[in-house]
């Protein structure tokens, strides 16, 4: 029989051969590996699901140094934990075995907090519940921290209410919450949870643009702005100059003009003109 730990090593093994494939876009493979990070993988799952190989196919075909420094970090921890045991798990090649890594003399460490009070009956679900757990208190608590146990199983249940049971969404979804929750460039969402500031239910249906810290949503805004203003500029130019206005430079009324909001809201907008015979560009 399956434990939680394989069957979920399973699902993630399918979305990488897709992507290998290319028959599903890379955007989810950062929290694919966040979840495999946290997973306290034996042997006997890495043997059954053949996930290092999988994974070490997909660090050959992708070009991000990041990414590739990850999975080369899972392969040679799986690598030692063969070693330790004495069972060789498929994982990569033999011309890729490095001499360096040096085998694991003590138990490997848990990554992920098991659930003692066991809220569920499904055990996939306890053990989401623990991942959110070791999430949660991945650095200091701040002033106001509700109980993170209590809290994990919360979001647990909102995740579990908003997909309607553990499908793929379900999955997917938890993956990229773990990961976020556990970005240290990104405490404010964690900070926010941990003090209810962000409820369960309204984290449950988070984006993956409401969970980008402050200066990402900035920078998304700007780039949004600018392409509103490269369009409004784009729209102007391409209209038909209506005669009133006239070039100072060539004297041409070929002139077109558009108004934007430059300076603050209660003075006047600014207009900027274009001359379709001399290029001449002036604003006033």
């Amino acid at each position: 029989m399956r434990t939680a730990v394989e069957s979920e090593v399973n699902d993630i093994r399918k979305c990488l051969l897709k992507m290998i494939d290319g028959g599903k876009n890379l955007d989810e493979l950062p929290s694919l590996l966040s979840a495999l990070e946290n997973m306290d993988i034996t042997v006997d799952i890495l043997m059954k699901t053949s996930i290092g190989k999988i994974v070490n196919d997909m660090r050959r075909k992708i070009e991000n140094e990041g990414l590739t420094k990850r999975m080369k970090t899972l392969i040679k921890k799986w690598k030692s934990l063969s070693d330790v045991s004495g069972k060789k798990a498929p994982s990569t090649p033999n011309n890729e075995r490095s001499s360096s890594v040096k085998p694991i003399t003590t138990k490997p460490v848990v990554t992920y907090t098991p659930v003692s009070i066991k809220p569920h009956a499904d055990e996939y679900r306890n053990k989401v519940v623990g991942m959110f757990i070791a999430a949660l208190k991945i650095d200091e608590l701040p002033e106001g921290t509700l109980d993170v146990d209590s809290l994990a199983v919360e979001i647990e249940q909102a995740h579990y209410d908003a997909y309607n049971g553990t499908d793929d969404k379900y999955k997917s979804a938890i993956r990229s919450k773990i990961f976020n929750v556990r970005d240290k460039k990104n405490p404010n969402l964690r900070n926010n949870i941990l003090t209810g500031v962000i409820e369960p239910k309204q984290f449950a249906v988070f984006t993956s643009e409401d969970m980008q810290s402050d200066s990402m949503k900035k920078l998304r805004e700007q780039f949004t702005q600018e392409a509103i203003n490269e369009h409004q500029i784009a729209v102007a130019e391409a209209g038909d100059a209506n005669g009133i206005h006239k070039c100072g430079k060539c004297k041409s009324k070929l002139v077109n003009y558009f108004q934007m909001q430059t300076r603050s809201a209660d003075e006047g907008m600014t207009i900027f003109y274009n001359c379709q015979k001399c290029g001449n560009r002036w604003k006033q």
